[in-house]
């Protein structure tokens, strides 16, 4: 996928839809003129710019719309900086003008195509100047007996265990050396998870205790607040 731009996976995207999409009339918007309404009865290929999605989840939307999926990775600072079609492959390419490189223990991006040349917030493993493969956010780092690993990166391998619902590596608390896992996975063990995780997951990593719960606390956006985490703990050490 090299010399690959954003123009010609998102802009194409959007407009080979609409060149296949049938006109059914127009919306009329106050002081705004009208918008055109079209059905889209092909669809070529997708677009995600949101958290990097897993490789079943990938699979499952390109079979569901016959199209392939792009993900795009980037940051407000920067702007776009890679691509990657998921089912094919974990590595991201850097778009055209995008360049990365290794600096004070930092991976920079740089290049005529980037809004500024800056330090990426995520941890990356750097392949080449313009491949690298994504393991987290580096505010999810956490450090045991002089190890480091990402809890985004010990998420993605639990939920994709088969058999886990829903799941979620908590760090240590004060006092604690061991990560603890909150797992929805009526029909497994606690030594299945961890023999699961073991090909992927270093054994300082591995979580002790996995308490199996019917459903985690996420809000509205789906998400896990450390407030409801807490109160989680706090239930269960009650029991």
């Amino acid at each position: 996928m090299a010399g690959l731009s954003l123009g010609r996976i998102a802009g194409r995207c959007l407009a080979e839809q609409i060149g296949d999409g049938v006109v059914l009339g127009s919306i009329a918007r106050p002081g705004r003129g009208a918008v055109k309404v079209y059905v889209v009865d092909i669809v070529r290929r997708k677009v995600c710019a949101t958290a990097a999605l897993d490789t079943s989840l990938a699979e499952a939307v390109e079979r569901r719309l016959g199209a392939p999926l792009y993900e795009i990775y980037g940051c407000s600072e920067v702007g776009q900086v890679a691509v990657r079609r998921t089912v094919e492959t974990a590595e991201w390419t850097c778009l055209d003008g995008i360049v990365l490189r290794e600096q004070d223990g930092e991976v920079w991006a740089s290049g005529d195509s980037a809004a500024a040349n800056m330090p990426l917030n995520d941890v990356i493993e750097l392949r080449s100047p313009t491949r690298f493969a994504l393991h987290g956010r580096k505010s999810d780092l956490i450090n045991i007996a002089g190890k480091r690993c990402s809890l985004s990166y010990l998420n993605f391998h639990l939920n994709r265990i088969g058999g886990v619902q829903d799941g979620v590596f908590v760090a240590p608390g004060e006092g604690q050396t061991r990560l603890t896992a909150y797992v929805v996975a009526p029909s497994l063990s606690a030594e299945v998870l961890r023999a699961a995780l073991r090909p992927h997951v270093d054994a300082a990593f591995l979580p002790r205790p996995i308490h199996f719960v019917d459903a985690l606390p996420r809000n509205s956006l789906g998400k896990l607040t450390q407030a409801a985490l807490e109160q989680l703990d706090v239930k269960i050490q009650s029991l």
